[in-house]
């Protein structure tokens, strides 16, 4: 999608088969030829990493969704960070 020029705008995630994450991003044309942005799924410390390093580079975070894993209980989340500078 980036040699589209697209860009994430929402994400969407749910526990597949075992503790396989399945993320579903939703995409529009951006402003810029190479947009910048990433995503990440996982436990909050995956997300709280990736939250650092977004920004450190001044990129604020698009949407994050949490969502629980039936059987134990224990909380997933998936989250977007994008910037159209």
């Amino acid at each position: 999608m980036d040699k589209a020029g697209m860009r994430p705008t929402s994400i969407d995630c749910k526990l597949g088969r075992g503790l396989l994450i399945v993320v579903k991003l939703e995409y529009v044309k951006s402003r810029l030829p190479k947009p910048f942005w990433q995503f990440e799924a996982g436990d909050a410390a995956r997300i709280a990493e990736a939250e650092k390093f977004a920004r450190s580079v001044d990129m604020p975070r698009t949407q994050i969704k949490t969502f629980r894993n039936p059987s134990t209980g224990e909380k997933f989340y998936c989250a977007i960070w994008s910037r159209e500078k």
